[in-house]
This record gives C-alpha cells, sequence and structure tokens, in this order.
C-alpha cells in the first residue's frame, strides 16, 4: 500500500472513530460528563474528536470526503495537529460507551488504525480475478434483489443471510486498489445487509471505504458509468447509516454533498426520491423544522413515483414521523388522516416486503402511543414483532423495542410528576 492509500485510509479511520464516538454518547450522557469521567477537560476531549481539517479549508467544509483529493504530504500535516487517543484512553473511553463487545471491538479498531495505520500486504486471500469476480457479483446481486422484493419472510430472511455472508467473502477477494468498482459494489450489498442486522457501525464502514474506493475513478466508459452510479449510492448508504446513528447534521451534509455529485438526477424515481426520504428522516428530529418544510419534501418525493403505492407509503411513513413528533391542531389532523391510510395499506398489501411493513408498523406504533390509543399501539407492536422476527429485522426490531421503553419510562415519569404534584401537604 502507498503512503497515499494509506493517509487516505487514517483519515477514514478518524472520521470513524469521531461520529461513532458522538452517536454513541447521548446514551451516557453529555461530552462534558465524559470529560468528568475520564478526568480531562472538555477542551482535551473536543481535541481528540476534532475532525481532519486540510489547510485552507473552514469547519463547515470539514467532510471528510474533501480530503480525500489532497496529497498524503496534506493529510499528514493536518494530523500534526490532532491528538488521537492512546491505549490507554481508547479503552476508558470504549469502556464508558459501548456496552456491547462488538460494538467496543470496532471502535477500538477504528482509534487504533487512526492513530497508527497498517503498513504492509493486505491480510485478505488474493484477488479474484475480473471475471471469477464479476460472475460472484451477479449472483450476489440476484441474491440482494429476492431480498429487497420478495414478500416472504422466509426467502427475504435466508437472501439477506446469504447476501451478508457472501459479500464479505467477495469483498475479502477483490483487491480495490485493482478492481475499485467491483469492491465497492461488495460493500455496498454488505452494507444493506449490515443496517437490517442492526449494525449502522460495520455499515456506515463500508459505506466510506466505497467511496473512498471509487474516488479516483475517471467517470467515462463502461467502468466510469459503474462508478457514477456507485457513488450516488454509496453517498445514499452513508446518509443512511448516520441517520440511523442519530447523526442528523451530518446525514444532512452527506444528502447536499450528493446534490453535488454527477448521476444524482439520474433515475430520479429512485435516487432523488431516496435522498428526500433521508432528508426527512434527519429532519424529523430538529426544532427547527418547518412541517411545511416538510410536507413539500413529501409532495415532491411522492410526485417522483405516482403510480407505486408501497413506495408512496414508505414517503407518507417519513411524513407521519414528522407529524407525530411537531404535531399541532393542524398536523394532528392530518397525522390521523395518514395513519388510518397507512394501516389500511399495510393491512391490504400482500406484495409489500417485511421491512417496509415493518418500518411502517413502527411509525404507526409511535403515532399511536402519542395519541395514547392504547389498543392500536399494541396491535401495531405485537404485529411490528411478528414480522421482524420471521424476517430476521433485527433493526426494526430494536427500534420498536426501544420505541416501548421510551414510552413506559415517559409514562412513569409522568406518573411520579403528577404523584408529586397532587401530594397532599403535611401538617
Amino acid at each position: 500500500m502507498d503512503s497515499g492509500a494509506r493517509a487516505q485510509l487514517q483519515l477514514l479511520h478518524r472520521q470513524m472513530y469521531v461520529d461513532l464516538i458522538r452517536a454513541y454518547l447521548p446514551d451516557y450522557g453529555s461530552q462534558t460528563d465524559l470529560a468528568r469521567a475520564l478526568g480531562v477537560t472538555e477542551a482535551y476531549l473536543s481535541f481528540l474528536l476534532e475532525p481532519v481539517r486540510i489547510a485552507g479549508t473552514t469547519r463547515r467544509t470539514a467532510r471528510w470526503t474533501a480530503a480525500l483529493q489532497a496529497s498524503h504530504h496534506e493529510i499528514a500535516e493536518a494530523f500534526k495537529f490532532l491528538k488521537t487517543p492512546s491505549e490507554e484512553r481508547a479503552r476508558q473511553i470504549i469502556s464508558r460507551l459501548c456496552t456491547d463487545k462488538d460494538r467496543r471491538d470496532v471502535l477500538q479498531y477504528h482509534i487504533d488504525l487512526a492513530r497508527k495505520p497498517r503498513d504492509g500486504a493486505r491480510d485478505e486471500p488474493a484477488s479474484l480475478p475480473y471475471d471469477q469476480a464479476q460472475s460472484a457479483l451477479i449472483t450476489l446481486g440476484n441474491r440482494h434483489q429476492i431480498a429487497l422484493s420478495d414478500s416472504n419472510p422466509e426467502a427475504n430472511r435466508s437472501a439477506y443471510l446469504d447476501v451478508w455472508t457472501r459479500a464479505e467473502d467477495i469483498a475479502k477477494a477483490i483487491d480495490p486498489l485493482r478492481s475499485p468498482v467491483q469492491y465497492a459494489q461488495a460493500l455496498m450489498y454488505r452494507h444493506d445487509a449490515a443496517q437490517v442486522f442492526n449494525r449502522p457501525d460495520l455499515a456506515l464502514e463500508y459505506a466510506r471505504k466505497a467511496i473512498l474506493a471509487i474516488s479516483g475513478v475517471r467517470a467515462n466508459g463502461q467502468e466510469g458509468e459503474a462508478a457514477v452510479r456507485l457513488q450516488v449510492n454509496a453517498l445514499l448508504a452513508e446518509a443512511v447509516s448516520l441517520n440511523t446513528l442519530g447523526l442528523r447534521a451530518e446525514a444532512m451534509a452527506v444528502i447536499c454533498q450528493a446534490e453535488r455529485v454527477p448521476g444524482y438526477r439520474h433515475e430520479p424515481e429512485s435516487w432523488l426520491r431516496s435522498f428526500l426520504e433521508q432528508q426527512l428522516t434527519a429532519m424529523t428530529n430538529s426544532r427547527r423544522l418547518s412541517i411545511y418544510q416538510g410536507e413539500k419534501i413529501a409532495d415532491h418525493a411522492a410526485g417522483l413515483v405516482p403510480a407505486n403505492v408501497i413506495l408512496q407509503a414508505g414517503i407518507s411513513r417519513h411524513l407521519l414521523d414528522v407529524y407525530t413528533i411537531h404535531a399541532t391542531a393542524r398536523s394532528r389532523r392530518k397525522a390521523h388522516q395518514l395513519a388510518g391510510q397507512l394501516r389500511a395499506i399495510a393491512s391490504a398489501s400482500d406484495s409489500m416486503i417485511p421491512l417496509r411493513r415493518a418500518q411502517i408498523l413502527l411509525t404507526l406504533y409511535r403515532y399511536y402511543q402519542a395519541v395514547n390509543d392504547a389498543e392500536a399501539a399494541r396491535n401495531a407492536f405485537l404485529e411490528g414483532m411478528s414480522v421482524t422476527r420471521q424476517a430476521n429485522l433485527f433493526h426494526q426490531q430494536q427500534e420498536l423495542l426501544s420505541a416501548a421503553e421510551r414510552h413506559v419510562s415517559g409514562a412513569l415519569s409522568q406518573g411520579c410528576a403528577n404523584s408529586r404534584r397532587h401530594r397532599p401537604l403535611r401538617a
């Protein structure tokens, strides 16, 4: 591996550990709480979490991809002004933020390689010949298509498991420097399965490695056309994972970047619609969200697929989330109507894939809880858990469980507050 590729990988690993720590931090507390627990100043902790910025760029343009075209000397110079956690400090941070061993290991891996890039030959097997790799990717693509389109939970589950295992083997056997497009395609399949299996930490890495792999491919010829398409796909995948990790501002930055990429306007019913949906996801929990803006984005997305009821339902569920979280008298009326439509579609459509059904049921569950319709919420929850268990949709299952836990916690807190409020005065 040459020094330029090694510098770019070091850049990627630093951005990975910075984003994962920021994603896990809200479950622990604030950055101030973590700094106090580590026995360091908040300024020092911020220093550890500072993204790489090439000379001449500002904080606003500090996305890690902005540095990909920089020379390895410029990247190395940028690292001179940054601090990466030592082995001991990394263990302290990880032990406080991650209770799951697999996620701890991933975070440790990125910190280690951000501090000291790995040198020497690849650990993976020798690269597959181009024709063999292409044949393996076509077969994998067929399995992936079943995962995306088959409404049978058994077939869906089996296909995703195949994609998960086969994509890893293929990616390991492809040299990203010699066959960047094939390598990126394998990573995109792997990303999709990782999202379904509730590993957005791994999915984010796959998306970013795909972006890195194809960043130097020229956009001409057959290989170039595939690279253009994969670049848009990888940016969408990065936005999806950032949204899943709760990094909404970072997801919006990716979406804005994608708008300037060749291929973004190609196949608008697919790419543009998907980015608009991710924009709605990123906006949902924003305090400064304009409901009118959310409706405008949803209308734009729905207008791209006027004849597809299932895709329109997917867009509507995002809008219902907006209405549920940002409730006004008008949005409550709109939400009631939208929830009824989604409930009817989820119940009547036999062709809906389990993933889409689970997503709609999750949104309905959150809505019914918000309007205190306990019976409807219970039905949506039970149906959602049944669908996610049958199809091994671990991420959606965890989202349902987390939503239920938040509701119970909120109800208990409200009950305690009411108890204190109505406690009789002592004589």
